[in-house]
């Protein structure tokens, strides 16, 4: 393609009917495209940015009564000179489309992309039984432009990033590992860690409300696995800051998975306390006013 000479090129291929496919345009270099996909079953897309990551591997699947066909129309914006391009049409794989690959927990999965040839993300799947605390990191270091995308079964997406730590409801989940069009092989290693929920409850608290000097109780079940430790980490509220943090209390966790400690607030304001590590809970939110005088 050449910019005013020759701005978009038209293609066409035939594909099998109830077949998922991944199509993939490779611009080397900086050059800014806009892309079109038209046919049976397949929404039309476009992008002007100067990346091809907003595209990724595009998932064509013709509808049963539909012309297994669809056109392609690629073209160049804000460029000078001569643009070359590389379109690759290719089955998707078990990596590439659901249900994707199994992910097993408290494993680390080995994996590669390959951007360059249509293999511009792996996707992974992974189902909670019970409401968990769920983490899913990459290895580090962490591999150049690799980055995580968590979603419901639904297609709503839920968090992104290279580590991501959230509690999650019972379901089917899908992670995404991807990078964008056009770069170098990525290799990397994937970890799914789960624990269930923790809860905290403060006994003391009289509709959110304690005196300064009262010591409180802070009385949890940790989500198993519980480990012989586990964290609280306590937040102070700053009118301008916003939340600040104070300090972490470590305690006990007897093997009924019950832990406790016992801590108490230095000066007035509010505050919140929740259980981290390792699982983590809700947080419980309190403020702390200053006894009444004569007592």
């Amino acid at each position: 393609m050449e910019e005013f000479l020759d701005e978009s090129d038209l293609w066409h291929v035939g594909l099998t009917a109830g077949t998922t496919y991944r199509i993939s345009f490779v611009v080397p270099g900086d050059g800014c495209r806009r892309s079109r996909y038209t046919g049976p079953a397949v929404s039309t897309t476009r992008t002007s940015r100067c990346s091809c990551a907003a595209i990724g591997p595009r998932r064509s699947r013709p509808g049963r009564t539909a012309a297994g066909a669809i056109s392609c129309s690629w073209g160049v914006a804000y460029s000078s000179g001569r643009v070359p391009y590389r379109i690759e049409v290719s089955r998707a794989q078990p990596d590439d489309t659901a249900p994707g690959l199994a992910l097993p927990v408290g494993v680390w999965h080995s994996g590669r992309l390959h951007p360059s040839q249509a293999d511009q993300l792996d996707m992974y799947r992974f189902v909670l039984a019970d409401r968990s605390d769920v983490t899913l990191r990459l290895a580090r270091p962490w591999p150049h432009n690799a980055s995580l995308q968590l979603l419901r079964d639904s297609g709503k997406s839920l968090d992104r990033g290279r580590a991501i730590r959230r509690p999650l409801a019972p379901g089917t989940y899908y992670v995404i590992v991807s990078a964008p069009t056009g770069g170098h092989m990525v290799g990397y290693r994937l970890m799914l860690r789960k624990h269930g929920v923790s809860t905290l409850s403060i006994p003391e608290l009289q509709k959110r409300h304690v005196a300064l000097g009262i010591p409180l109780t802070l009385s949890a079940v940790i989500g198993r696995p519980t480990g012989h430790v586990a964290t609280v980490e306590i937040d102070r509220l700053d009118p301008l800051q916003g939340w600040l943090f104070l300090r972490d209390v470590g305690m006990r966790v007897a093997l009924d998975a019950s832990a406790s400690v016992t801590w108490a607030p230095s000066s007035v304001g509010i505050y919140r306390v929740r259980v981290t590590a390792p699982s983590r809970s809700g947080y419980v939110t309190f403020s702390v006013a200053a006894p009444p005088s004569g007592t």
